[in-house]
């Protein structure tokens, strides 16, 4: 079974109960363009993805193959000992927690934080050599 964007978006549509033509007609496009992207004649855009998972209450993610369940529902994370021990410290340390979440809340600061663990993790992986 293939999952690719075309595939699940189709699947979705099915899975539904709702056709082409009355997918058009919710998101506002034509019938042909619902087909052209079910067959991959053409790649949806972004605001039609957005439209799309709106609609069915699904995940982009899903849409795009970064997660298998299309839940909006966060997925657990299998975290290791030393993971969960500076989660926990992080959590319990009032300063880092907060300074973590004021960067999690401004989307213009949110990459900082995957660029400080690139960062650590380039130095934590040189520093064992």
């Amino acid at each position: 079974m293939e999952n690719d964007l075309k595939t699940l978006m189709k699947n979705t549509r099915i899975k539904h109960g709702i056709t082409q033509q009355q997918l058009a007609h919710l998101l506002n496009t034509s019938r042909s363009t619902i087909s052209n992207y079910e067959t991959g004649l053409r790649n949806p855009d972004s605001g039609y993805l957005h439209k799309f998972c709106l609609c069915f209450k699904i995940s982009a993610d899903y849409l795009l193959g970064f997660k298998r369940n299309p839940s909006l529902e966060p997925t657990s994370y299998d975290f290791s000992e030393e993971e969960l021990e500076l989660i926990t410290q992080i959590l319990n340390d009032k300063e880092m927690y907060s300074l973590m979440h004021n960067l999690l809340k401004e989307p213009t600061q949110k990459n900082l934080l995957f660029k400080i663990g690139d960062l650590l993790h380039h130095e934590l992986g040189s520093s064992q050599k």
